[in-house]
């Protein structure tokens, strides 16, 4: 089982033990003092205040936290945010923008201390069509579409999350959807 305690006020904090029933046992729990809550805004192209970004702790870029309760939120109506009970050393955090909100998935590297603000770009779309030399439009045709460069410390796993493949349609098009604004291959 695990044992959960929360409080207003204090970092939630839980244990986890195998039950026996012939074996009773007392169960202490400590809630501890928040640590020092991060606070910033998310603004659009640098601009405009995005409302309802989530916000979440990762220990690297693509790899979601153990305990996805810890160090998460969502910005408010003017794109504030407050992440409280996130590690006191820099850490990553994704912004996962609504879908509707014009701008692209991102993660950003945080550091604990005064308010930050984050800038998230606008997302685009790119429509092709597949043609033989006289053309034709050709169906079925798998393209893959790749940025045509990484960030130095970006690992090998989460380049491959950013190449896309689509199959054409019977006209020949295929579309790539939600793309961060920049050169591909």
């Amino acid at each position: 089982v695990i044992i959960r305690a929360s409080a207003q006020g204090f970092d939630p904090v839980s244990q986890t033990f195998d039950l026996n029933h012939e074996e009773e046992r007392d169960v202490e729990l400590v809630l501890g003092k928040p640590g020092q809550a991060l606070e910033g805004r998310v603004l659009l192209a640098g601009e405009l205040p995005m409302a309802n970004v989530r916000l979440w702790h990762q220990p690297t870029p693509g790899a979601p936290s153990r305990s996805p309760e810890v160090c998460m939120t969502t910005t408010d109506d003017g794109g504030r945010f407050a992440l409280e009970g996130c590690p006191e050393e820099p850490f990553w955090a994704e912004l996962i923008p609504d879908d509707d909100s014009g701008a692209a998935r991102a993660w950003t590297r945080l550091t604990p201390g005064p308010p930050v603000e984050l800038t998230v770009v606008r997302a685009t779309s790119l429509a092709l069509t597949a043609q033989d030399p006289d053309g034709v439009s050709l169906a079925d045709v798998q393209v893959t579409l790749s940025p045509a460069r990484f960030p130095k410390d970006m690992p090998a796993w989460l380049r491959q999350r950013h190449v896309q493949k689509r199959r054409t349609d019977p006209e020949g098009l295929a579309t790539f959807e939600q793309l961060t604004p920049g050169d591909y291959t």
